[in-house]
């Protein structure tokens, strides 16, 4: 039976409601010893989603979070959805059983879907032994709804960990199916209001996540808002936006603030029109 307390660890972690708080490493907190990560993702999902299967590929990720969720009855499951796969934190009384959902999950995703699913679990003492950390905090999206966010650089070492080959979860047998119920992938195209969409993927450098970082997620924040203001982290008040000058090379273009050299930011262009998407929070966010 799993322990109370290991099982409660996250549904009462407090909760942050200004999304550039995702920044302020105030509002994370270290996973319990013991704890483990279920990591997933879709081989080849590049190829895939230019063959136009991107629906498929979402699919496969998201079947790795309600999975997860059913066979571990787990509603207050802590994590990250990535597009083509997926992240998610549990206690190690729970390990031998995730493992077995995501080797159902790899099952289902190759016959029912087409797709290869590579799935892992590392445990989190292997991550702080190899120098990272993963801690979690809770965005309130909205009064029902919030979600997880990671940082210390954890989360990233254990999917390439999982891609080099170590960790992996071999398939269950043929016509194994993980509990799916409730899974539902629901598309709606977005409309252009401007002509076309930015994606912007902000890294910490090796400085971390310190006030300028958050000054510039804070920057972002705003500019995606339609505001010339931002919220300095952990105040409530709000501090006028710092200047922002751009180098474009082709597609992409790299945009630091005035003053000291941040972490670099990077725009992504696609060329289909849609409205600006930035660091949507439905699981789309976590710091690395």
């Amino acid at each position: 039976m799993v322990q109370p307390a290991n099982r409660e660890f996250y549904a009462g972690l407090p909760l942050f409601e200004a999304f550039e708080g995702v920044a302020d490493e105030a509002n994370y907190r270290p996973l319990p010893d013991g704890w483990w990560l279920a990591v997933a993702d879709i081989v080849n999902s590049t190829g895939a989603i230019a063959e136009g299967r991107y629906k498929s590929v979402n699919m496969a990720g998201a079947s790795v979070i309600s999975a997860l969720m059913n066979g571990l009855d787990e509603r207050n499951l802590a994590f990250v959805f990535g597009g083509d796969g997926a992240l998610a934190a549990v206690p190690g009384t729970l390990a031998a059983k995730a493992r077995d959902v995501l080797a159902a999950a790899k099952t289902w995703v190759a016959e029912e879907l087409g797709l290869e699913l590579r799935a892992a679990i590392v445990p989190v003492s292997d991550v702080r032994a190899s120098g990272f950390d993963m801690r979690v905090a809770r965005f309130k999206a909205s009064e029902e709804v919030s979600y997880a966010m990671f940082s210390g650089g954890g989360a990233s070492w254990a999917e390439a960990e999982m891609k080099a080959g170590r960790y992996q979860i071999e398939a269950a047998p043929p016509g194994t199916r993980p509990d799916l119920t409730g899974l539902s992938c629901r598309w709606n195209p977005i409309v252009s209001h401007h002509g076309a969409i930015v994606s912007i993927i902000a890294v910490p450098g090796e400085r971390g996540i310190g006030p300028e970082y958050q000054a510039l997620i804070g920057d972002i924040v705003a500019l995606a808002e339609g505001g010339g203001a931002r919220r300095a982290p952990g105040t409530g008040k709000g501090t006028r936006a710092a200047p922002f000058r751009a180098r474009h090379y082709g597609g992409i273009a790299r945009r630091r603030a005035e003053g000291p050299p941040l972490p670099e930011l990077v725009l992504r262009r696609r060329a289909e029109p849609c409205t600006v998407s930035l660091f949507q929070a439905r699981h789309q966010f976590r710091t690395v």
